[in-house]
């Protein structure tokens, strides 16, 4: 069962590398704040940091106390991922060049499916350019890992 804090490192790196929108981070702060009669104080400044920004809210996310596991983290990331991809306003391209980068990122080393995200980004742009793959075959696959690895729930 994912904690807190691995549903809020995905939130903070969804909203790092572009594919989450903060109003849904602030949003799921307020929805844990309301199911908690004690409600954490990391949790309620996530949910009060939206004057600030997204930096501001990126911030509070990460001051969630506990330790993430990056395997969860990872599937509540890719379940926000799958949220927002077409017809949302992430293309699965963007989506694919995303979790290029965040193979790298430290809130998912060690997840087992680390590897498969690295070369997402460059199957599609390799394909796109026409050097190799098709186009079609590589966004399927890009959309097969969301909808495959995804959580089932997100909170």
């Amino acid at each position: 069962m994912p904690t807190t804090k691995d549903t809020a490192e995905a939130y903070h790196v969804g909203l790092v590398y572009g594919l989450v929108d903060p109003r849904r981070a602030i949003a799921w702060a307020d929805r844990t704040i309301a199911a908690s009669q004690h409600a954490d104080p990391a949790v309620i400044a996530v949910s009060s940091a939206w004057a600030q920004g997204m930096g501001a809210i990126a911030s509070a996310l990460r001051q969630v106390p506990g330790r993430s596991d990056p395997s969860p983290v990872l599937r509540i990331l890719l379940a926000l991922v799958d949220d927002v991809m077409s017809p949302g306003p992430a293309t699965t391209d963007d989506v694919a060049r995303a979790l290029d980068r965040i193979a790298f990122d430290e809130a998912i080393e060690g997840c087992d499916l680390q590897n498969e995200l690295s070369g997402m980004g460059n199957a599609i742009d390799l394909a796109r350019d026409g050097l190799y793959g098709n186009l079609d075959e590589a966004r399927a696959d890009v959309v097969r890992f969301v909808r495959t690895h995804r959580a089932d729930v997100v909170d």
